[in-house]
């Protein structure tokens, strides 16, 4: 099973999650949504079987670490702030990553 780790749970996310959970099942893909608003991220996968939810604080460097360190790849749909970082922990970790935002140079 992949294990797909979508950081961002808000506006530029839903129709990457729910494209992801609709191709789930049949590419055997382990959906998790991450967001430090819970309820919005368990809202996301909205009950479904290859999706699972998880509060995740984006500023709180060694949780990330620790949940970009169980992923296949990761989404980055978080805030600019954070894309160079979740770039650093991804390289750290081996992880591959895609993101909705490449401006800044440390994310390149």
């Amino acid at each position: 099973m992949r294990r797909i780790l979508i950081l961002g749970a808000g506006r530029s996310a839903p129709f990457l999650i729910q494209r992801l959970l609709e191709h789930a099942a049949v590419h055997d893909w382990q959906v998790t949504v991450a967001d430090r608003d819970l309820e919005l991220a368990e809202k996301r996968i909205a009950g479904h079987p290859n999706g699972r939810a998880i509060a995740l604080d984006a500023s709180d460097e060694q949780q990330m670490a620790s949940w970009i360190g169980t992923a296949d790849v990761v989404a980055n749909v978080l805030a600019p702030a954070f894309q160079g970082r979740v770039a650093r922990l991804c390289v750290e970790a081996g992880v591959h990553m895609v993101s909705v935002s490449y401006l800044q140079n440390e994310t390149r």
